[in-house]
Parts: C-alpha cells; sequence; structure tokens
C-alpha cells in the first residue's frame, strides 16, 4: 500500500527551502526535497504502508530561519483500504496431482506446500491473510 501527497511551497523567504513528509501516527520514514522554490508543487509517495489501517501525515517547510511544525493547517488524515479478497491461479509444472478435490488424501503434501509457501511470501505484509486451495486442474 502506499500514498501521494501533493504540496506547493509558500514563501521561504528569499532563501532555499526544502518540504518534507512525515508520519506522525503510524511512523513512516521522513522524505524530504531539498532547493524547492516558491511556488513549486511537490509530490512525495510513501510506500510500504499496511492495509485497513489510519496514518496521520504532516507535511511542512524548512529553511535557515525555521521550520514551520506540524501545526493543525499541515496535517491529515489518510486510512489505507482493507483487503477484501482475491483469487489467484497458480501454474505449477510437471507437479503430479491425484484430482482435482485439494482436499483429497493423495494432495495433501502438493497444497500444503502450496499453502505455506503463499502464506510465508504474503504473511509478512499482510498478517490477516488466509491461504487456502480450492481447486486443482490440469
Amino acid at each position: 500500500y502506499s500514498l501521494n501527497v501533493s504540496c506547493v511551497a509558500g514563501d521561504g523567504g528569499g532563501l532555499p527551502q526544502k518540504l518534507c513528509v512525515k508520519g506522525l501516527s503510524k511512523r513512516f520514514t521522513e522524505t524530504c526535497r531539498e532547493d524547492i522554490n516558491q511556488g513549486e508543487e511537490v509530490t512525495f509517495r510513501v510506500v510500504g504502508l499496511n492495509p485497513d489501517t489510519s496514518y496521520q501525515v504532516c507535511v511542512y517547510g524548512e529553511n535557515t530561519l525555521g521550520s514551520s511544525g506540524c501545526g493543525q493547517s499541515s496535517v491529515v488524515m489518510v486510512t489505507t483500504e482493507g483487503i477484501g479478497q482475491f483469487y489467484a491461479s497458480i501454474r505449477l509444472l510437471r507437479v503430479a496431482f491425484i484430482s482435482p478435490d485439494p482436499a483429497d488424501q493423495g494432495n495433501r503434501d502438493l497444497t500444503t506446500r502450496i499453502i505455506t509457501a503463499l502464506t510465508g511470501l504474503l504473511q509478512p505484509t499482510h498478517p490477516d491473510l488466509t491461504v487456502e486451495a480450492t481447486e486443482i486442474k490440469k
């Protein structure tokens, strides 16, 4: 999950300034862009966010005179969507199976390997995700 934040640089008092975005409630890495001119639009992309999670995001400007800080006018609340349900087809070449029924006793090792592998790949970023095999076909 990711979000984009766009902002326009204000008056920097004629000095070079930088714009930054950071997470307040749920932390993510602060990102800044330097040497921004007044009126210049900057877009930040924040990646690696969790599903179904609210983030308090602050955008602020800074130069040698100081920082605009994270006041009410520069903080927004963003909520990522949760994962509903999705289906995926996986093609395994030269893998024997007994029947199209994943619950068939003869398919137990194959379905266990598939579910274990997919769970290992998906769980770190989607801890609430459940993986199941629903059909096996040629």
